[in-house]
């Protein structure tokens, strides 16, 4: 069935799956009385839950929707792992508190997170003239941004201010974490995406209706 989820904007399908998808519509239809001369077209049958294939002659053939595969269905409703009651089709979801397992008010979330941001540093930038103008001690949630050769995004060097405990006496120094060069080549871009033209999905059906009712022998 069709995902009528308004936050999903697309759903693609690639000549496999599409090819797939209507041989496995034309397999269906295979035992029907079909006419090569007729032209049929194809509704949503939600009430009786299948698809209707209507001739020019009123004649329909229908798929179930069962047989594309079994519909998701919710049978009940769990807190890690632990089974809720479900009354009067009513599953009540409790408040967390210290030894239960539920729902997190709103207050209680935002103390957590002002908790949370409290304990972290700050971060800010500071450019400077070169490595050798870097402040003799550094400060802690600082990013230094020391120019490079490089050319625009990236024509600076970034360094921090680190001390290791672990050692004694405990070192400190500046540690470059890198450069402000962006990498985008891991991304889909849009020029990555090819649109199959008309021309492209009549072929794919042709090669379906082919494979299903005028299949070669090798």
């Amino acid at each position: 069935m069709a995902n009528d989820n308004p936050t999903v904007r697309y759903q693609l399908l690639n000549k496999d799956e599409l090819m797939y998808m209507v041989q496995y519509i034309f397999l269906k239809l295979k035992g029907s009385p079909l006419n090569v001369n007729s032209t049929y077209t194809i509704s949503r049958d939600d009430v009786n839950e299948r698809i209707v294939l209507t001739d020019d002659q009123g004649a329909t053939s229908y798929i179930s929707y069962s047989d594309f595969g079994e519909e998701n269905v919710l049978e009940g409703v769990q807190i890690d792992g632990t089974d809720l009651s479900i009354t009067n089709k009513k599953v009540n979801i409790p408040v967390a508190g210290a030894s239960v397992k539920g729902v997190i008010t709103t207050t209680t979330v935002n103390t957590m997170i002002q908790t949370a941001l409290s304990n972290f540093e700050r971060i800010s930038f500071e450019k400077v003239a070169s490595y050798s103008d870097l402040p003799v001690t550094g400060e802690n949630g600082v990013i230094y941004l020391v120019p490079n050769s490089g050319t625009v995004p990236n024509i600076y060097d970034e360094y921090i201010w680190y001390t290791d405990s672990s050692t004694t006496p405990a070192t400190q120094g500046y540690e470059k974490i890198g450069t402000t060069a962006i990498d985008l080549s891991g991304y889909v871009q849009h020029t990555d995406i090819y649109l199959l033209t008309n021309a492209e999905v009549t072929d794919i059906v042709d090669d379906a209706y082919d494979a299903v009712f005028n299949p070669t022998t090798p």
